[in-house]
């Protein structure tokens, strides 16, 4: 059971790197900082065993997925000057905020 739970988080852990790799593409300082931050989190629950916690934050982790995978749009800037974003089929009902650089 324990050997599946370990699976399971590792899958999860790959899906959070893979994803960020896709939200972040082209922002190498965004990848480096996105993973860090997943490394630190699944780092500082290492040690968490099978139970409720554990759910808890697999939970969290899927979610999280989810969250970027619909929610977070990169807008790059073109020849005018202007920043233009591609809104991909997951990003379905998403509002858009302006983000001043």
């Amino acid at each position: 059971m324990a050997g599946a739970r370990s699976a399971e988080a590792l899958s999860i852990f790959r899906a959070l790197l893979r994803t960020r790799k896709q939200c972040f593409a082209g922002d190498p300082e965004m990848l480096v900082a996105a993973a860090k931050q997943i490394r630190d989190d699944f780092d500082e629950h290492r040690n968490v065993g099978p139970g409720e916690e554990l759910d808890k934050l697999m939970t969290k982790a899927r979610e999280a997925i989810k969250f970027m995978k619909a929610n977070i749009i990169q807008a790059k800037q073109n020849d005018r000057g202007n920043y233009e974003v591609k809104l991909k089929p997951e990003h379905q009902g998403a509002s858009i905020e302006e983000v001043i650089p």
